[in-house]
């Protein structure tokens, strides 16, 4: 394929994939629906896992449909310039690369219910400690001697893991091994858009920082929030944090509640979500087997107005809510700045 430029970009969640890729279509990017084999060879490792499963020829759409493929990018592209779009699934998945995982209670109770057996869960099995897949694979087995078919696709597919780290050392890995021709030389470039929450940008800046020193070296001590870092082998790295405006804490949330309030028509249902989740947040939200996050649940309630049964990701995008061309959305100023962000990150 011809020359690309290329940015692999880690947001935090599913609404947060949607929210972004909301962005990036406002800049012109559409949604990759080549087969797979046009990709660049960086997402080789895509291709070859595809061809493992014996498949006919899938293309983008097909495969996130399908979500058997996992860590699975939404892929976008714009005339010389691609995005890969991953989700870490919560900032859970940001932690030093050395710390080890084991199953815990809540993700035994999850396999259960998708149909392992309890007994499975001997006590050894419930203090393996592990840090890829691959680790806990091998591990499982010396435990228990063979796992069915039928248990491993199950865990495979619902086990907590580290997919993050393992996507970083396949891209770097399939990058450094190929041959490129003399008229590419496009490293690919990294950057992470996550929330600042209560901890605030500092915080965020020493994770990244200490959670992906080990792939990019000196980010340790010269990452900064919001402004690319050129290293050594010519790639960029980067990091957004989302704040409330003119703060230094905040999340997404607070940006499309924002964005929400500044559309007349809608500003009326998101103040009365409000008060229906403020006044039954005591009652009901006491004993949830999922956190409660207030600000999650009122763009809920008020987009359950606009798309009944839908989840959140759904709604921002569906609602009405967020529209590209409204000046809500092209005019607020962390929008403005994320564009501005992406595009540094390819120069």
């Amino acid at each position: 394929m011809n020359k690309k430029s290329i940015l692999v970009l880690f947001c935090e969640g599913k609404h947060d994939s949607n929210f972004i890729s909301i962005i990036l279509e406002s800049m012109g990017y559409n949604t990759f629906k080549e087969p797979i084999d046009q990709l660049p060879s960086c997402f080789s490792y895509i291709s070859e896992k595809v061809k493992t499963l014996n498949p006919e020829v899938f293309s983008m759409g097909q495969l996130s449909a399908d979500r058997f493929l996992y860590p699975f990018p939404w892929i976008f592209e714009k005339e010389k310039t691609i995005i890969a779009l991953y989700r870490l699934d919560g900032l859970n998945k940001i932690t030093d690369a050395n710390k080890k995982i084991i199953l815990k209670d809540k993700h035994i109770e999850l396999l259960v219910s998708k149909g392992i057996k309890k007994e499975f869960f001997s006590d050894s099995i419930r203090s393996i400690e592990y840090s890829t897949i691959r680790e806990l694979w091998g591990k499982l087995m010396t435990e228990v001697g063979e796992i069915s078919k039928e248990y491993e696709d199950i865990i495979r597919n619902y086990a907590p893991r580290r997919e993050i780290y393992e996507t970083i050392e396949l891209i770097l890995r399939k990058e450094k091994d190929t041959f490129y021709p003399a008229n590419f030389n496009t490293p690919v470039n990294f950057a992470f858009i996550v929330d600042a929450d209560e901890e605030g940008i500092d915080k965020r800046v020493n994770s990244i920082r200490a959670s992906y020193k080990q792939y990019f070296t000196g980010i340790d001590l010269n990452l900064q929030a919001y402004k690319p870092l050129k290293l050594s082998d010519k790639r960029n790295i980067g990091l957004f944090v989302i704040t409330k405006e003119k703060d230094t804490n905040g999340d997404l949330e607070d940006l499309v509640i924002s964005i929400i309030n500044k559309k007349g028509e809608f500003s009326k249902l998101l103040n009365n979500a409000d008060k229906f989740v403020t006044e039954n947040e005591d009652d009901f939200s006491e004993g949830s087997k999922i956190t409660f996050y207030p600000k999650k649940s009122k763009i809920g309630v008020a987009g359950q107005m606009r798309c009944s049964g839908e989840d959140l990701g759904t709604i921002l995008r569906r609602s009405g809510f967020i529209d590209p061309l409204h000046g809500s959305f092209k005019d607020n100023s962390t929008i403005i700045r994320i564009k501005s962000f992406i595009n540094e990150m390819f120069t």
